[in-house]
């Protein structure tokens, strides 16, 4: 018996490792820099690592599989000159021809009696010695049958009066063709007479064991749930973290639990499978694995990202049939390895698994910080929220409808399929050559209320810019303190970051920490909401072309899967009808009020019907009519409790669809009633809103957002200095920023920011 090889380490490999110790440690303490003067986005860097990982892991293991065959060649080669060697100087003991071809059918009837003898102790089955999936028995079987084909073919020729053999003294079967004789009549009568159970036991019979299907079935699904439900939301999530309401720890514990709970079923559904059907489906699921791997690194960009708009897939026609060819290829390079090679097919699989699986995790440990990272406790414990939507005051009002892509274009549709539609619109003028200065909600809202720009060195997404933005003095802080009550209906992510910046400027903000409910998110329910939504993205992000349109879904519908109840979102419109008719306005509150109101308008998903009411076949012009269907019959509740008069009304949108068409803007200044709409032609922009709004409170205030002329100020073209600057990315450095472009608005062509 050979000795097991010493795994002690000598003195001198001991006093290296230690050295090299000593050196990292050091390394480590005085090499860390302290300072960060790069930004490099989280995405990047993952995908990064991911790739580096990935090389590095396959070309070690490369380099072992290498010098493994180098070792075995000289092995066996070896081996064959010893052999050589040692049979040089001993006589040969060559068993002659006809002894060999005599024992060659005596296999059939000697591998018959092996098996009788296990199914008389109780076994249908003699054990199998099996090397991972290559079985040595399917070579012994070949071998039987061809011993078989060679009766068969001597007893034919028997009967026929042609003798097999000219020397019938030399024939290989002699003394064995009564033994085989039954045992020749039996296979022929089972070949010709198999039925379809047979065939089918045929098919799903495997000599390898539970236990051992049952380990491939779990690495392969391991690394399948692991792809698709765990590392994909989580490195969503890390990419994101800025604009996520909620922690890792408020829905990590429910992801990993539906996560283990797909693994177990997929891998018993696909251990208790036996034969092909086991060997199908492992090669299936290993091609999806490599096929949604490949797709998240290399095929989605052209798609894009996801905004919240509707994609136009008919677009990607072509492309969809490309991919999918791209992934028929590549599900069935699994298939086609295991047709040659069961045994390089184990080590395909293994070895991809496992690959997959580490490059990913190495992936999530570079962004573990992000992560980790919590929100302070002041911002889980504030809600905005829908409180007071339907009070009003008895004295004087002040009302901003926000209508998301409120485009022009819509309006001219209505207009021309109904010239009257707008007619309800009581003391109302239409500004029809309202320009806004960006063309996303980011940062279009918060601009129009802080007239903070948005620079080069503030990323669009990044908290920064609406924090930045919201912390400073605001025309809300002198309408407070002029006795006004202010409430602000924003959506949160988009149109602020902050809540504690809210503090004493929204009276519809709520500390729900002292209400005892610290957030719904402690709800299980809200939590397996989060779960869904993010498997839905991870889903689409992973799907191939053709199927992503299934999984779609508005990136805001992962925010509002934690939001509370009471808290105000932008897809209120949906209940705002509702809202309208069961519960209505009340006008109690004797302090004047502003209220801000930010609704979906007619942004897509488009999910409101004419009449106001959530409708399955909306569409733009569908839900913009919704829209104000929902306004004039807020309306007609004003002119009902008497304030109609007394209330300021401006309905307008945050951008267009386009970069060349105007947006819509209706103004209903205090006072006016009774009249038709008026059009006014002149060109205005947003920065004109809160020059607008104080001169309809009657207030002064100091704030940068002040310093603009109202819309009823503009008097002639060329007026105030309008701007449009325009949404890009760039998709190499992943960073977004505003370009200038050449617009022209309705009546007067808009002059062109250069972003510094």
């Amino acid at each position: 018996m050979s000795k097991r090889p010493s795994m002690r380490l000598s003195k001198k490999e001991r006093c290296f490792y230690r050295c090299m110790l000593v050196l990292w440690v050091v390394l480590l303490t005085l090499g860390v820099p302290r300072l960060a003067y790069a930004y490099i986005d989280p995405a990047t860097t993952t995908y990064l690592i991911q790739i580096a990982t990935a090389i590095v892991i396959t070309v070690g293991v490369s380099f072992t599989i290498v010098l493994y065959r180098f070792r075995m060649l000289f092995t066996k080669l070896w081996v064959k000159l010893t052999a050589k060697a040692s049979r040089s100087g001993q006589p040969s003991t060559a068993m002659p021809a006809t002894t060999k071809a005599s024992s060659l059918p005596m296999q059939a009837p000697a591998y018959e009696l092996e098996q009788q003898s296990f199914v008389a102790r109780g076994s249908d089955k003699p054990p199998k010695k099996a090397y991972g999936f290559a079985y040595k028995e399917k070579r012994k079987l070949k071998e039987l049958k061809k011993a078989y084909k060679q009766v068969c073919k001597q007893d034919d020729s028997a009967h026929r009066g042609k003798p097999a053999y000219t020397d019938r003294s030399a024939s290989p079967l002699k003394g064995t063709q009564t033994m085989t004789s039954g045992m020749t009549t039996g296979m022929t009568t089972r070949m010709t007479t198999s039925t379809f159970k047979e065939k089918w036991a045929g098919l799903s019979s495997d000599t390898r064991s539970f236990k051992l299907r049952l380990g491939i079935a779990a690495l392969v699904n391991a690394s399948l749930v692991f792809t698709i439900m765990i590392f994909g939301p989580l490195e969503m999530f890390a990419i994101a973290r800025a604009e996520m309401l909620f922690d890792l720890s408020n829905f990590l514990l429910p992801l990993l639990l539906v996560s283990g709970t797909v693994f177990l079923a997929l891998t018993l559904a696909a251990a208790l499978m036996r034969g092909h059907l086991f060997t199908c489906a492992l090669c299936f699921l290993i091609g999806l694995l490599i096929a949604s791997y490949i797709q998240a690194l290399f095929f989605n960009g052209i798609i894009g990202e996801l905004t919240g708009d509707a994609i136009l897939w008919h677009r990607y026609s072509t492309l969809t049939i490309i991919n999918l060819c791209v992934w028929v290829v590549i599900v069935a390079v699994p298939f086609v390895i295991h047709y040659f090679s069961a045994k390089l097919w184990q080590y395909f699989a293994i070895f991809t698994c496992a690959l997959i699986v580490v490059v990913q995790t190495v992936g999530l440990a570079s962004v573990s910080q992000e992560l980790t990272t919590e929100r302070p406790y002041a911002e889980r414990s504030l809600a905005l929220t829908a409180e007071g939507i339907m009070e009003l005051s008895s004295q004087k009002n002040i009302i901003v409808f926000v209508l998301d892509s409120l485009d022009s274009i819509y309006i001219d549709a209505i207009k021309e399929a109904d010239p009257r539609f707008f007619d309800d619109l009581d003391g109302f003028v239409e500004y029809n050559d309202f320009s806004t200065r960006y063309t996303r909600t980011i940062p279009s809202v918060a601009y129009s209320l802080t007239a903070q720009k948005l620079e080069r060195h503030l990323p669009i997404k990044d908290p920064v810019f609406l924090d930045y933005a919201y912390n400073r003095h605001l025309f809300i802080d002198d309408m407070v303190s002029a006795g006004w009550i202010t409430k602000l209906y924003l959506s949160t992510g988009y149109d602020f970051n902050s809540k504690a910046l809210l503090k004493g400027r929204a009276a519809n903000l709520r500390d729900i920490a002292e209400q005892g409910q610290i957030s719904s998110i402690d709800d299980v329910i809200d939590s397996l909401s989060i779960v869904k939504n993010f498997t839905q993205l991870s889903l689409y992000r992973y799907a191939p072309v053709g199927f992503k349109a299934s999984f779609w879904m508005p990136s805001s519908e992962i925010t509002q899967s934690i939001i509370d109840q009471h808290t105000f979102t932008a897809d209120y419109q949906n209940r705002f009808m509702d809202d309208l008719r069961t519960t209505g306005l009340s006008a109690n509150a004797r302090e004047p009020m502003f209220m801000y109101l930010h609704l979906d308008g007619s942004h897509s998903p488009h999910l409101l019907g004419a009449d106001g009411y959530v409708a399955e076949d909306a569409d733009a012009l569908s839900e913009t009519r919704g829209c104000f269907a929902i306004l004039y019959e807020y309306i007609r509740q004003l002119k009902e409790l008497g304030i109609y008069e007394e209330t300021c009304i401006i309905i307008t949108g945050d951008h267009g669809v386009t970069i060349e068409t105007p947006v819509g803007l209706f103004y209903k200044p205090i006072g006016n009633a009774g009249t038709a709409l008026e059009l006014n032609t002149i060109p205005v922009d947003d920065t004109s809103l809160v020059p607008t709004i104080l001169r309809q409170a009657g207030v002064n205030s100091t704030a940068q957002a002040a310093e603009g002329i109202a819309y009823d100020e503009v008097m002639a073209p060329g007026t105030t200095d309008r701007w449009r600057i325009v949404f890009e990315r760039d998709d190499a450095s992943r960073m977004a920023y505003y370009t200038p472009h050449e617009v022209f608005p309705r009546n007067s062509p808009a002059n062109i920011d250069s972003v510094s």
